[in-house]
C-alpha cells in the first residue's frame, strides 16, 4: 500500500545584514615546521647516508670478493 506524506507548509526566512563581532581575533599565521623552513638540511642528510650507505656496500662487496676468491 503507498503511503503519501501530507504536505509540509512553506517557510519563509528572511536574511538580515551581517554582524561584525567585535570580540573577533584572527587566527595567527601558521609557522612552517622545520623541515620546511630549512630544506637543505634534510636533502644533505639524506645524500650523506646515500654516500656513506654505498660506501659501506661497497667495501663489503670487495671484502666477500676477496674471501671468495
Amino acid at each position: 500500500m503507498i503511503t503519501r506524506e501530507a504536505p509540509q507548509p512553506q517557510v519563509h526566512a528572511v536574511l538580515e545584514a551581517p554582524v561584525t563581532n567585535p570580540g573577533y581575533r584572527p587566527p595567527p599565521v601558521p609557522v612552517k615546521p622545520w623541515s620546511e623552513r630549512y630544506p637543505q638540511v634534510l636533502y644533505g642528510t639524506l645524500v650523506m647516508a646515500i654516500v656513506v650507505m654505498g660506501y659501506v656496500t661497497i667495501r663489503f662487496l670487495l671484502k666477500v670478493k676477496n674471501a671468495a676468491g
